[in-house]
C-alpha cells in the first residue's frame, strides 16, 4: 500500500460509479498489476460529485418487499432539466398498467428527491398485496422499477 496516490507513465486509470449521489465524497482504492503479475494498492483517492449530476436515475426503492411503507430516492438530472425543471410524474401501477396511486406530478429542478409510499391507492384504502410497479418520468428519461406489498 502506498502512503500518496502515484503516477504511472503512460498509464490512465478509469472507473465509473453508477450509485453515487450528488454532493457527495467517495473515496477509492486503486489495484494495479503489473506485467509480471504482482499486485499493490494506490490511494485512498478521493472524488467530490458535482452538487448538480448529469444523468436522471432512480435508486432501488426501500425497503422491497415491505409492508407499510417504502421510499424512492431519485435524482431529476440535467439531461431531464435541459437548464430549467423538468416536467416529472412519478406513479404507482398495478400489474395491467392502471394508476392506483399518483404520488407527484410537476416541474422539479435538477436535485436529489425522496418519496415515500405507504401502500395506499388515491382513495387512502391500503392495497392488496402483490407486484406493482413504480413508474418515473423526468422530461424525456423514463425508469419502472418493480415493488411487492407484503400482508
Amino acid at each position: 500500500i502506498t502512503a500518496a496516490p502515484i503516477t504511472l507513465a503512460g498509464a490512465s486509470f478509469t472507473f465509473v460509479d453508477h450509485a453515487t449521489a450528488a454532493a457527495t465524497t467517495y473515496w477509492y482504492w486503486v489495484q494495479v498489476r503489473t506485467a509480471r503479475g504482482t499486485t499493490f494498492m494506490n490511494g485512498p483517492v478521493s472524488v467530490t460529485t458535482s452538487a448538480s449530476t448529469a444523468l436522471t436515475f432512480a435508486r432501488n426503492a426501500q425497503p422491497n418487499p415491505f409492508r407499510r411503507s417504502m421510499d424512492l430516492e431519485f435524482t431529476v438530472g440535467s439531461d431531464a432539466a435541459r437548464g430549467s425543471a423538468a416536467s416529472v410524474s412519478l406513479a404507482v401501477r398495478d400489474l395491467q398498467g392502471r394508476t392506483v396511486r399518483q404520488l407527484l406530478s410537476g416541474r422539479m429542478p435538477v436535485g436529489v428527491y425522496h418519496v415515500a409510499w405507504d401502500a395506499t391507492d388515491r382513495f387512502g384504502v391500503h392495497v392488496r398485496p402483490g407486484a406493482y410497479y413504480l413508474s418515473l418520468e423526468a422530461g424525456p428519461v423514463r425508469h419502472t422499477q418493480k415493488v411487492t406489498v407484503l400482508e
